[in-house]
Parts: structure tokens; C-alpha cells; sequence
């Protein structure tokens, strides 16, 4: 039987010709556009079958399929039309018009092959028998749905015993199976992309959003570039270049990838849309996730794709793309992937859903409590037979970087659903308005956190502008109005000169502080460093913060406690001291990046000054006292401190390090740990774990070398003392040492006494000449 293969992109195109060389089929006819395959179809009347893309130049698929309805040689012949849009109205639309049979992409060997038994009426249906009390959940080879895999891992292992249900996880090749098996009852439950369970919703399908999966994960990738250093790009015609009439990857037309495209391509200049709308400047197509760097490879006409992870990543290692930009640095605390279950199914199951919750809550805590342990639960629910080339080292930066989904607050979010579904019906056109408050359900949410401690995730969008900041050499800037949030923000007023003569050194007082108007928060930013200047009011010091925090996120910095505790010194003694809480004096602070891990920091008040040699740095004797401690505090975590003669503007260099791995040696009897950076909060679950694992293997002699730490904070105190009040509690006699300690991590340890339980042999000071 011949089949003929309409279809655009040659990609897909190919793989649909070897789908059907694999079951079976080997006389097959191609075409690239609707005008081709009539006129094919018109010379090779006798053909079998049509299978044709909907979306298509000079004549879509619809059209086609009108056509050939119309044509009396060929209108018996049957039609299978396969599309992107998944939207359950195009099935309609097109099965009203005389199609056959409705296929969505990307589609699988197995789909395709049941398309064609039940069109050709080779195969019926096949009945799902449920089994009680079973929940069946669809899901992707992708991070987003790891809290899946951590719960079955934490099944497997007997961490956790569910009494009222059993899990069966069903992992789909791409979201169009899982949709299908969600909507007709193969499974029960399924983590699927908020939009497109939207869409079903408001297509009549009977399921509930019950809990959100993740928040964040995903990255937008583009083709590398050849030739270059891979620094940013110079210029935003240049970015607007590299998409302009090129193919552009999705993993599902309703999706937050999607969403965030069309919002990053509008911004410059372009449309993201199907092949053949006269608006489109750059064309989608949807693919499976775990295809997308292959194909990136190998098409030159692709220029990119967004995509959760970890393919985004696997792309730019194989060096086939390059990072634009991570989706969180768009839309900060994203929601993307929901647990949606089958009304029938929560109805019988009541208490077997509010288990289910409960543990995945629990899950989702454990990873973010245990990253350590993720990765190992990742390669095996991503890549349990190694087919996808992932590696341990990828799934670490994927899971712990900038782009790792966040599980910790898993609650569904009807504002941040309603933003989505606003944004696909009002600026793309797309989906259907569904009633949120008939499709949410957060009774089993809020049960399975009742007490439990929870750091909502504030979800906000943060505009496009930061991020093209750091991919094309320019800065950015904006001004946003404080005291009238509501009332548009007034035109920044422009610099003027200071009255009197500009001190002789080498960096003079900034024109933006003198004389400036701070009644509001302005923020200026390229890749390299970030400019703020505000009011003399304390809200604003904590809003200038978590800027400089979110700029250290973007360009790869994930633990910066000592950074935030500089910052927020200086510019607490800037307001307070410094102008003296006079909201009418500004505030400016300069953060710039002058190597890897180096950074200075500026900040410049209005205020009179003062006389630097008068500073201590000593902290105060009598616990009791109130004040000066912040600059102690400050020169204990700075590299160096430079004032101007005036006393107004200081100037701090310190070093933010990433993440801290802790390796272990062993010489002899005694363990030698050398954590590579800093040991805070954010490493501490790593640190702990280890010392626990190290201690019941009977190890009592350990010896820190703390070479490469420059901060400890009180939680990674906390770590020191509770190894040895372990060994002691056991019984041990510890021999615990400390070598390669920093003047001022010494002076630390002194302060707090850990000299009793451990040997403190401080390292020789390289910054004695850059201090006091």
C-alpha cells in the first residue's frame, strides 16, 4: 500500500518515512507543502493512505484535507492528520472536515501503528482493567518530574511504606501519549504541563489540578556559535539574526517553554508561530524533549528549543548549543508540571489521593533537604539503561545549578495558573479560558502541609530586559516607583554635576547620588555588574539585597551568605549613619565582578562622612553593647577595605565561591577532609551526612584542612560540634584537628571556644598587609 507523507520540516518528515519502514510499510510518497502532496496525490491516484502536518506553507494540512475530500478520484483515500497544536478542538475541527483519524505530535513508532490499525480497521481498542488500589501515573524523562522518582525510590528502598495505595509509575516518550492515556483512562494520574491539562479541563475532561510538581527547571538553548569565545553577543540585531526564519523547538505548543519563547522573541522583535502564518518570523516545532540536541546538531535551519531539563545542559556539553538564558531568570518560581488525576479516580479513592499528596509533599522536601542524594535517584528514573548519554557530573550542575527544579513548595497556585491561562488566550491566541476553581482542588495540598514549615515561593515576573542585558553587551536599567506602586513611574531625572570640585582620586563621587531624587528604587545591570540607587529607607537596603543576590544567581553563584552580610552592612551604616535616615539623601551601590570569583563592592551615601582612621574593626567587649559590630563584621569576611578622603564611599573586595564539595582522603587511621569552599547553610546537608556516614563506620580521628574555606556560618559551626558530641556519645575518644584556618576563622573559633574540642592551627595571613 503506498502512503503518502505530507510534511514541512524534513526532520520529521524522515522520521515518519522510517516509523513506517519499521511496521512494515515500504512504498512511500513524500511531499513537502500541501500544493505538493495534492499534486502528488493527483498523479498517484491509487495511494493507501494520507498521514499529513497541519501546519504546512502554501497550503496547510486542513486545506489539503479539504482538497482532497472535494477531489471524487481521491477523496475516499483515507486522511490521518498530525499536528502540533494539541488542542482537543483542532481533533474536532478536523474530523468534522472528513479526517480519519487525529495524531499529535511528536508521536511515537507504537502511535503511529495504532493510528493506522484503528483508520484501517485492523485493530479495536484495547480495554484497561484498574487495578485497586493502584494509582497510574504517566510521566517524562525529565528533572521536572523527580519527585516522582524520589518517591519511588524511597519505595524501593523501604524509606517509606504507602498503606492506601501502590504507585505505578508509566513513563511516555513525549506529553501527547500522556495526555491521550490521561483522557482515556490508561492511566489515572499523570505529571503534565499546566497548560496543557488547562486545556483538557476546558475541553470537557474529567480531571483535577491536584498538587504542582516542581517550580523552575527548564533553560532555552541556542545554536552555538563558531569561531567565537562564546562571550555575549554584540549586539541585539545579531540575536534577532540567529532565529529569523529558523525552526524553533518546543516540547508541546500549551506549554510554559512556549509561553516564555514568545515572551523572550517578542521583546526582540520577532513572532514565534506555525510554518505557513504570514505574522510568523520564527516557526515552532514540536519534538520529545530528549530528541531536541540531536536534532539541534544536525538541522542547521534549527536555532534553538527550551525544554526542561537536563537536555538543555546535555546540548551545551556535547558543544552543539550555548545557554541563552535559564526560564527562572524570566519568570522567577515558574510553575510548569502539575499532578493532574482523573475525577472517577479521586471519587473512589478519596483517602488513597490524600496519601499520595502527603508523600509526594514529603519527596519533594527530601530532595530539596537531600540534593546530595537526587543525583543518583536522577540517573536512574532519567537514563536507567544509559540510552540517553547522561552523566553523574551533568545531573549535578542540572540539580544544584541555576536551573534546578524547586520541590519545596509543591502548593497549586491559582494566581500564578490564571497568569499563564491569561497570557496563551489573550496574547497568543490559544487554549480556552477554563473555570480554575472547578479545575484546582487544594484540599489534599493543604492537609498534607497542615503544620509542616513551608518558605512560600513568591512567584515574579522579572521581564526580559536583565536577560538580554547578559546576552548582548549592553546594560539595562530601570526605575521602579516605591511610595505609589500603583501610579506610573516618573521619568528619571537627568545626573547632575556635584557643586563642589570632585575629590583627586581614582574613582569620583557618582553624579547620579548628588543632587539625585530617591523616591523610588532605580537598578541598572549589564553581564559583568549591577548599579542601584535609592532612598535612605531600611525596606529598600532589604530590596537592594535580594537585587544583588538574584544578580549573583544569574551568572552562576549559589552560596553567598558572607556577600549578603558585607552588602547589608554597609548599606544599613549607609542609611543609618551615613545619611541618617533622611529619605530626601540617596544611597548608591555599585556590585561588580572583576574576576571568576572576585567581586567589588561600592557603596556611597550623601551624608557629611567621617574620618576612616577613627574606624575599629575590633567587636566591642561587652556582649550587652548594641552597636558597632558591623563593620568588625565586615572586615572579617572582606578581602579589602578602601575608603575616600572624605569617609563617604568604601569600597570591599570578597570572594564568592560556589558550591563546596568535601573530599576525603585517609592516612592511616586518621580521615583528612578538604572542603573546596565555604561551609554555610547551603552545603551543611552535604557536610552532615558525610561526618554521620564517616562516624559509623568507627572512624574518631578526623582533620579538617580549611585551606580554601574563607566563611563558616553558625549552622556550619554547628557541624564541627555535633561530630564530636557524636563520637563522645558513642564512646569514642575523638582526635579532631583543624589545619589551614584563616586568621579570621581562627579568631571565629576562638570566639565560640571550639579550641576545647578540637586543635586549631591557624594558617599564615596573605591579607595581614591588606587589613587593619
Amino acid at each position: 500500500m503506498k502512503i503518502l507523507v505530507a510534511e514541512d520540516f524534513k526532520t520529521t518528515r524522515r522520521a515518519q518515512i522510517r516509523m513506517l519502514s519499521e511496521l512494515g510499510y515500504g512504498e512511500i510518497l513524500e511531499a513537502g507543502d500541501g500544493e505538493a502532496a495534492l499534486q502528488k496525490l493527483r498523479e498517484e491516484p491509487d495511494a493507501g493512505l494520507i498521514i499529513s502536518d497541519w501546519n504546512m506553507p502554501r497550503c496547510s494540512g486542513y486545506d489539503l484535507l479539504l482538497a482532497v475530500r472535494k477531489d471524487p478520484k481521491i477523496r475516499h483515500i483515507p486522511f490521518i492528520i498530525a499536528t502540533a497544536q494539541g488542542e482537543i478542538q483542532q481533533a474536532r475541527k478536523a474530523i468534522a472536515a472528513g479526517a480519519n483519524a487525529f495524531i499529535t505530535k511528536p508521536f511515537t513508532r507504537e502511535e503511529l501503528g495504532a493510528a493506522l490499525a484503528d483508520v484501517l480497521r485492523a485493530q479495536s481498542p484495547k480495554e484497561t482493567i484498574s487495578a485497586v488500589p493502584r494509582i497510574r501515573i504517566a510521566h517524562l524523562q525529565i528533572t521536572d518530574h523527580l519527585v516522582l522518582g524520589a518517591l519511588v525510590h524511597q519505595i524501593r528502598e523501604g524509606q517509606v511504606q504507602p498503606e492506601r495505595i501502590e504507585i505505578e509509575p508509566r513513563c511516555m516518550s513525549s506529553w501527547n501519549p500522556a495526555a491521550r492515556a490521561l483522557e482515556t483512562g490508561e492511566v489515572d494520574g499523570a505529571l503534565i504541563l499546566a497548560p496543557l491539562a488547562l486545556d483538557m479541563f476546558a475541553n470537557h475532561a474529567k480531571i483535577k489540578l491536584i498538587l504542582f510538581a516542581h517550580r523552575s527547571g527548564s533553560t532555552c538553548v541556542c545554536r552555538r556559535r563558531q569561531g567565537t569565545d562564546q562571550g555575549p553577543y554584540p549586539d541585539q540585531e545579531t540575536l534577532h539574526n540567529l532565529f529569523k526564519g529558523k525552526t524553533f523547538l518546543l516540547p508541546h505548543t500549551l506549554s510554559i517553554h512556549h509561553i516564555l519563547s514568545d515572551i523572550f522573541l517578542r521583546e526582540i522583535g520577532l513572532r514565534l508561530g506555525p510554518v505557513g502564518r504570514s505574522d510568523t518570523d520564527v516557526f515552532y516545532e514540536v519534538v520529545p524533549p530528549l530528541e531536541m540536541p540531536r536534532i539541534l546538531a544536525e538541522e542547521a535551519e534549527v536555532s534553538g528549543f527550551a525544554v526542561a531539563e537536563p537536555y538543555g545542559t546535555q546540548a551545551v556539553d556535547q558543544g552543539v548549543g550555548e545557554l541563552l538564558f535559564h526560564t527562572d531568570q524570566l519568570w522567577e518560581n515558574h510553575p510548569c508540571c502539575v499532578l493532574a488525576v482523573r475525577e472517577d479516580w479521586l471519587e473512589k479513592h478519596e483517602a488513597g489521593a490524600q496519601e499520595l499528596v502527603r508523600l509526594l509533599v514529603e519527596a519533594g522536601a527530601y530532595m530539596a533537604e537531600h540534593p546530595e542524594n537526587v543525583q543518583r535517584i536522577a540517573l536512574e528514573f532519567l537514563d536507567p539503561d544509559g540510552d540517553l548519554g547522561l552523566t553523574p557530573e551533568m545531573l549535578k550542575r542540572v540539580l544544584q545549578g541555576p536551573s534546578k527544579v524547586c520541590t519545596d513548595d509543591l502548593f497549586p497556585d491559582i494566581a500564578d495558573l490564571e497568569r499563564m491561562q491569561r497570557y496563551m488566550t489573550e496574547r497568543m491566541d490559544m487554549g480556552i479560558t477554563a473555570d480554575l476553581s472547578g479545575f484546582v482542588e487544594t484540599k489534599y495540598a493543604a492537609a498534607a502541609y497542615g503544620n509542616r514549615p513551608i518558605e512560600k515561593r513568591i512567584s515574579k515576573m522579572k521581564g526580559v530586559e536583565s536577560i538580554l542585558a547578559r546576552i548582548i553587551c549592553r546594560r539595562f536599567s530601570r526605575t521602579d516607583q516605591i511610595l505609589s506602586p500603583a501610579e506610573p513611574a516618573p521619568e528619571p531625572e537627568p545626573k547632575t554635576e556635584p557643586e563642589t570640585e570632585p575629590e583627586t582620586e581614582e574613582r569620583v563621587s557618582d553624579p547620579a547620588v548628588e543632587g539625585a531624587e530617591f523616591s523610588r528604587f532605580h537598578i541598572e545591570e549589564s553581564h559583568t555588574d549591577l548599579r542601584m540607587t535609592f532612598a535612605s529607607e531600611m525596606a529598600l537596603v532589604d530590596r537592594a539585597v535580594l537585587e544583588a543576590k538574584d544578580f549573583l544567581k544569574t551568572i552562576g553563584f549559589e552560596t553567598f551568605s558572607g556577600f549578603n552580610l558585607i552588602l547589608r552592612e554597609l548599606l544599613i551604616n549607609a542609611v543609618e549613619h551615613g545619611n541618617r535616615n533622611d529619605p530626601e539623601k540617596g544611597v548608591s551601590c555599585t556590585v561588580q565582578q572583576v574576576r571568576k570569583n572576585l567581586f567589588r563592592i561600592i557603596v556611597e551615601d550623601q551624608g557629611e562622612g567621617f574620618d576612616p582612621k577613627d574606624l575599629r574593626y575590633d567587636l566591642p567587649k561587652d556582649a550587652k553593647s548594641l552597636r558597632r559590630r558591623g563593620y568588625p563584621f565586615i572586615h572579617a569576611f572582606a578581602e579589602k577595605i578602601e575608603f575616600n578622603n572624605r569617609g563617604n564611599r568604601v569600597t570591599v573586595y570578597h570572594e564568592v565561591f560556589g558550591r563546596t564539595d568535601f573530599p576525603v582522603e585517609k592516612a592511616g587511621d586518621r580521615v583528612i577532609i578538604r572542603p573546596t569552599g565555604d561551609i554555610t547553610a547551603a552545603s551543611v546537608p552535604i557536610f552532615g551526612e558525610l561526618l554521620k556516614k564517616l562516624a559509623r563506620q568507627g572512624h574518631t580521628a578526623f582533620c579538617f584542612d580549611l585551606g580554601s574555606v574563607r566563611e563558616i556560618d553558625s549552622v556550619g559551626l554547628s557541624a564541627f560540634i555535633v561530630l564530636e558530641k557524636m563520637l563522645s556519645k558513642a564512646g569514642k575518644r575523638p582526635d579532631l584537628e583543624i589545619i589551614g584556618a584563616a586568621p579570621d576563622l581562627a579568631e571565629l573559633f576562638c570566639l565560640i571556644n571550639l579550641g576545647k574540642l578540637y586543635h586549631i592551627h591557624e594558617a599564615a595571613s596573605e591579607r595581614e598587609g591588606e587589613k587593619g
